[in-house]
């Protein structure tokens, strides 16, 4: 993908989802400060990223040790399609957001991150938060 564009590909047991986002939307920030939130949730936890062709609206339901995740392409307004569901250790999210986080850091770095992605700063403060509890 060129400058503004990135893959976002999540899996999980036997389902998985890619969506092409642009730098329009702060999705890497998203989910790692979701990430953050979800360790001392007790609600549930949403964001929506616009994309060209409509929305992926996220929600992230904490349920004891887990988290249920829905994402749906929404239609209009409020009405969509679920597209992804898994129910997953909260730990092992948390987890694979920062792996992922750490990920574009290390192949792309804070720098070139801000040059493709200039809407949004790297979330380096969010990612540390992360990796140090």
């Amino acid at each position: 993908m060129g400058p503004g564009w990135a893959q976002c590909h999540i899996a999980h047991d036997t389902r998985s989802l890619q969506i092409s986002i642009n730098q329009q939307c702060d999705a890497l920030g998203d989910l790692i400060r979701t990430a953050n939130r979800l360790r001392n949730a007790t609600e549930p936890i949403t964001f929506s990223w616009k994309i060209r062709s409509g929305e992926y609206r996220w929600s992230f339901k904490p349920v004891g040790a887990e988290t249920q995740v829905l994402i749906e392409r929404l239609r209009s307004w409020d009405e969509g399609d679920a597209v992804f569901e898994a129910r997953v250790p909260t730990t092992e999210l948390i987890r694979a957001v920062a792996m992922a986080g750490q990920l574009v850091l290390t192949d792309v770095g804070a720098e070139r991150y801000r040059e493709r992605w200039s809407n949004h700063p790297f979330p380096t403060a969010e990612l540390a938060r992360i990796a140090f509890r």
